[in-house]
């Protein structure tokens, strides 16, 4: 077995919880057996120290030394040197929160074919993503009395050099360019591996700071005794930085791409592209597995790209097919001609087509394709282009038009034939939906798409369908459980004005009166509960109809929510969350509750059946408000053992639902299909 010399990989961090994951997974997914790993957070004050402690036992178990130091500093480099105080390793590698190793075998690639003897700096390449394009960032040790031109995180420096010069904590951008050209000065020896290293984000301090970056590195060279520049010349340099800096800071991240692709001279990195295509970037459980989705590919080296139907689109590359307001009128009018329910389209077919040649997409992931922005005929032409996944967050895929048939079974035969549910989202105006299930059978089965259902439940009823000769998997849903966490109940019911004493129960829909989602259900079973001043009810959701609620409950609205924080918030302030729906292909809302502490009960339909379990809530047969009723007031009768369930609910998404399990799943599944 190869004797490799320690390694103190080194992060600095302050109030990262939304990308500190990342970076902990890369070090612990490190095939390397004499690694130590120091964190140094700046004395965070959101989840990051939280989200720490919890991997200590993990790299524990892996054999990797966790040093953690948690107390302000005076910025990123003082921070920095508080960490190579406590290295003990022959060699530092810093590695920054969202930065992260290029492959699981990074460090036994870098250390198992040299020892580097008569070398002090080993300089790799990196991988650096800008407004979702990645590029190659290539070291050039010959370079720098230049330039800083190699990337900090792909850098390995001998213990001893490090801990000699520290970092120069008066520089705010350059200190680390100020280390490597004194060190340089003095005589290390710079060894170019022909490695890629590390990945990393543009959109750090040093992105926004040109001036600064420039301004500094003219110190740095001078101090040094090497070329830099003087006079007019350099109040030029500082002048077009400064220009460069006030237009990055003014435009658009696409815009600003465009400003730096103007100097760029990194080449493009070539790896697989994959393309998302749904309805909406924000909006229900679907808008944000997608999200997740789409950021989950960026992490495992994919260039991701996104279309969307229409509304708002995110710092990345695509676009939105319907975003002006004459398009969106012609859509209004088209919606009509179609009957709602689309099958050609040749506008979205032809930009979507035009997109997927143009940026030489290897692989489509189909999300919601019903909204009125793409025809099935664009779906099968994709298949011809691209290799196609689809994630079937609902039924519409494989029925006349619905997307929850409800006790309708028509679609098992593939026919459909005198739809008696028009009115089913999405509505159709003409019965026309046998027509509409033998246009998507002929559209889209058999052509290799690649159909991934979140439940067991969902599954099997495509199984049962047009698509049963088809290729469908099962990868559940998950959040993002840094971000939906266990919190303070009483300091969050007492910062919304609520007695800690009630006893709280949460209802979430995007549309209240949707009866699928059982509103009505709810509203009989609390009718039957007995000593309703006891209860409290919270609901979420647009269109809540505050007069059919009884008389004597307390109750409180939010509306319509987007903001995670305070979903996060709401989940945390209930004792139990009620989910009385007639179907649910999987119930994300169950699970960012129960992520959140808060136990769960439901009627026993779809997904809810594979996620909810005796110790984490309670199944109701559907429609059952008495059984419902009995059980509200059943969970409040030992309220110790509500707190249990709320740790076991916490507990079961860790180790089944979190998003970098159904991240990693995909990324399976995407290296699958593409061979």
């Amino acid at each position: 077995m190869a004797i490799y010399p320690k390694l103190s990989v080194v992060t600095v961090c302050f109030n990262s919880e939304k990308t500190i994951k990342d970076t902990i997974e890369s070090v612990l997914e490190q095939d390397y057996d004499n690694l130590e790993y120091v964190i140094k957070d700046g004395g965070s004050t959101d989840g990051t120290c939280k989200i720490i402690e919890s991997y200590r036992s993990l790299l524990s178990a892996k054999g990797v030394i966790l040093k953690y130091i948690s107390k302000p500093d005076s910025g990123i480099y003082d921070a920095m040197n508080h960490a190579i105080d406590v290295c003990s390793g022959q060699w530092i590698n810093f590695l920054n929160a969202d930065d992260k190793y290029f492959s699981n075998d990074t460090l036994k690639t870098v250390f198992g074919n040299s020892d580097y003897n008569g070398y002090d700096v080993i300089c790799g390449d990196a991988v650096e993503e800008d407004f979702g394009r990645l590029f190659i960032f290539k070291a050039n040790p010959d370079d720098i009395t230049k330039r800083h031109c190699f990337c900090h995180q792909a850098c390995f420096i001998r213990a001893e050099w490090m801990k000699r010069y520290l970092y120069n904590s008066s520089l705010h951008i350059a200190g680390d360019y100020d280390f490597f050209l004194h060190a340089y000065h003095d005589g290390a020896k710079f060894f170019k591996l022909d490695l890629m290293v590390a990945w990393f984000k543009k959109g750090g301090v040093s992105t926004n700071n040109i001036y600064w970056i420039k301004k500094e590195t003219l110190f740095i060279k001078k101090k040094y005794g090497y070329k830099t520049a003087f006079g007019i010349e350099k109040y030029c340099i500082l002048a077009a930085a400064a220009v460069k800096q006030w237009l990055l800071k003014h435009v658009s991240s696409k815009t600003g791409f465009w400003l730096r692709s103007l100097t760029r001279k990194n080449e493009v990195y070539k790896c697989n592209r994959l393309l998302f295509i749904n309805t909406l970037y924000e909006a229900g459980g679907a808008e944000r597995v997608t999200r997740q989705l789409f950021e989950g590919a960026k992490r495992y080296g994919y260039e991701a790209h996104m279309i969307l139907g229409r509304g708002r689109m995110p710092d990345a590359p695509g676009l939105v097919l319907y975003r002006s307001l004459p398009l969106r009128l012609m859509n209004v009018v088209y919606k009509k001609f179609t009957n709602n329910a689309r099958v050609y389209d040749p506008y979205s077919r032809y930009r979507i087509i035009k997109y997927v040649k143009k940026h030489h997409i290897d692989l489509v992931h189909l999300n919601n394709m019903h909204g009125n922005y793409v025809g099935l005929e664009t779906i099968r032409e994709l298949t011809k282009l691209c290799k196609v996944v689809w994630t079937l967050h609902d039924m519409w895929a494989f029925t006349g038009h619905c997307t929850q048939s409800s006790e309708c079974d028509k679609w098992r035969m593939g026919e459909c034939y005198n739809c008696g549910h028009r009115d089913y989202q999405p509505p159709i105006y003409r019965n026309i939906s046998h027509t509409i299930l033998l246009a998507k059978k002929n559209m889209y089965t058999g052509i290799g798409i690649v159909f991934v259902a979140p439940s067991k439940w969902m599954a099997d009823r495509a199984a049962s369908s047009i698509l049963k000769s088809e290729d469908i998997r099962v990868i559940a849903n998950s959040v993002d459980t840094a971000q939906f966490k266990e919190l303070d109940k009483q300091l969050v019911r007492a910062k919304y004005g609520i007695s800690g004493d009630m006893r709280i129960l949460v209802f979430i829909s995007n549309i209240i009166q949707n009866e699928a989602k059982g509103f009505q259900y709810l509203i009989k079973a609390l009718e039957l509960i007995k000593r309703k001043d006891l209860y409290c009810l919270i609901i979420v959701g647009n269109d809540s109809n505050m007069e059919s609620i009884p008389k004597g409950f307390e109750t409180h609205t939010f509306g319509y929510v987007k903001d995670n924080d305070l979903l996060n918030e709401i989940y945390s302030m209930g004792d139990l969350f009620v989910i009385p729906s007639m179907a649910e292909t999987f119930s994300l809302v169950a699970v960012e509750a129960m992520a959140s502490g808060t136990p769960v009960v439901a009627f026993a339909t779809g997904g809810l059946t594979e996620i909810i379990t005796e110790e984490t809530g309670w199944m109701v047969k559907s429609r059952d408000v008495e059984q419902l009723a009995f059980k509200i007031e059943e969970a409040f009768e030992n309220k110790r053992i509500l707190y249990k369930m709320g740790h076991a609910c916490r507990l079961r998404v860790e180790t089944n639902y979190d998003v970098q399990i159904m991240q990693k799943r995909y990324h399976q599944l995407y290296e699958e299909v593409l061979g």
